[in-house]
């Protein structure tokens, strides 16, 4: 992973470039590279006193935080950190929700954004750089992804190449919209 940023983006954010890196770690859920690195570099205090202060500056929320468990698997980024973030760029916010890895039956890592100058063409035609588009895929995208960790199967995702080629999401898109009637009924919306 390559991680890039400018002094300028550090100095919006209030993070030292450690900060930043941490950050970013919890965002792509590289949550070993984060306790690694976090263990190699800081004290259990000072790792405590950094998870207060992400949470403070609302670019993480969690509830293990109101436990006093500070598990970064727990968190998930705020709003306020995604809106300083955010890029015009549509390919790299699919890029960034994509896995960027699985571990497959035989217990190979296999790296799924591979070749993406390629994906990014195919995805740009695709959506034609349309961001109702983009976001229609993106939330089927997420809602595969949380599917897969649910029923075990997130070594069956597809490389990125793979999943654009075969327009993969068009296969939630019923799911998504099954699901959400189901919800509807549960809560007595449906007239009889």
């Amino acid at each position: 992973m390559i991680i890039e940023y400018s002094v300028a983006l550090l100095e919006e954010l209030k993070l030292t470039p450690n900060e930043y890196f941490i950050i970013i770690l919890i965002k792509h859920k590289e949550f070993d590279l984060v306790k690694k690195f976090l263990k190699e570099n800081y004290t259990k205090e000072d790792s405590e006193n950094l998870f207060k202060k992400f949470i403070s500056l609302k670019y993480l929320t969690s509830t293990s935080y109101l436990q006093n468990s500070y598990d970064y698997s727990l968190c998930k980024i705020g709003n306020e950190l995604y809106s300083k973030l955010k890029t015009d760029n549509i390919f790299e916010e699919l890029l960034e929700e994509y896995p960027s890895s699985v571990m497959r039956t035989d217990g190979v890592i296999d790296y799924l954004r591979t070749d993406q100058k390629s994906c990014r063409m195919v995805y740009l035609k695709i959506t034609g750089n349309n961001k109702a588009t983009h976001a229609h895929i993106l939330k089927c995208l997420k809602f595969e992804v949380e599917k897969r960790n649910r029923d075990g199967s997130m070594k069956y995702m597809p490389r990125m190449s793979k999943w654009l080629a075969q327009e993969a999401w068009k296969s939630y898109e019923d799911e998504i919209n099954k699901t959400r009637v189901e919800i509807e009924d549960k809560y007595g919306t449906k007239f009889e």
